[in-house]
């Protein structure tokens, strides 16, 4: 074999950009990148050896976010040359994920000082699902969210507690204030008997590991209810807030009779 026709194993010019984009993803999740960079590296799987940063900015930018681009027009997609029948399977597949019934939540690490703060994070997170879905935020010291965890879900009208799973998903992550949220798909934010039960018992379990819960939220459509710090709030309507340093003191009475 000639060896000046021997293709050299060259590097790929953007292989160590992507490796990073995919660094950063696994280390931090959807807060690590902005909508162009996660456009950009969910078309890496689909445009295996092009620079498709150019693509996934322009993509946005026309669209507006990246969940814009997944729910355009599959024919206005297909428009741009760039954009292959493969390619455009994959932003359906992600499209369907990310806004179907079954959808993952996203993380944002933003700084929780409130009950204000937390429920507008908590609505954000649950609105639009069909079904109880229960979340778990992770709070460092600093009262940023650190980490995300979907624990449970069920039907329209219930979904499981999961006290030995939140437990364990919050000593292993090192971090020790926590804040429980779930939604109710009927529209009604008053918390049920089981919320209230199932709130003391995982106050109890939390406490005897040195693990701090600071609220238990109930998102159903616009209306949130605050359990531990006895407050209902419409979102949009801020009534005056209260800080984490004036929560309930531990013990304090939850939600029961009035509801």
């Amino acid at each position: 074999m000639d060896p000046e026709n021997v293709v050299k194993n060259e590097p790929r010019p953007h292989s160590g950009h992507r490796a990073r984009l995919k660094k950063r993803f696994a280390e931090k999740g959807f807060a690590a990148l902005d909508d162009k960079e996660l456009l950009e590296l969910a078309l890496t799987y689909s445009i295996p050896r092009r620079d498709v940063f150019p693509l996934a900015r322009d993509l946005v930018h026309k669209y507006g976010s990246f969940d814009g681009v997944l729910c355009a027009d599959p024919a206005e997609l297909l428009a741009d040359s760039r954009i292959s029948e493969h390619t455009l399977l994959l932003l359906k597949l992600l499209g369907g994920i990310r806004n179907g019934s079954g959808r993952s939540i996203e993380y944002r690490r933003e700084r929780l000082t409130s009950i204000i703060s937390a429920v507008k994070y908590c609505h954000k997170a649950l609105s639009g699902f069909t079904e109880e879905v229960v979340i778990v935020l992770l709070l460092g010291g600093d009262d940023y969210v650190e980490e995300l965890t979907k624990v449970s879900y069920g039907s329209g009208t219930a979904a499981l507690m999961p006290v030995g799973k939140i437990r364990d998903i919050a000593r292993r992550s090192g971090l020790h204030r926590l804040i429980v949220a779930h939604n109710h798909p009927s529209g009604n934010a008053a918390p049920s008997s089981e919320d209230i039960v199932a709130t003391t018992k995982l106050q109890e379990a939390l406490s005897k590991c040195g693990l701090t819960l600071l609220e238990h939220i109930v998102v159903a459509g616009n209306t949130c209810t605050a359990l531990m710090h006895h407050q209902t709030i419409t979102v949009n309507e801020i009534p005056g807030d209260t800080p984490w340093k004036d929560s309930a003191p531990d013990g304090a009475r939850l939600f029961t009779s009035e509801y």
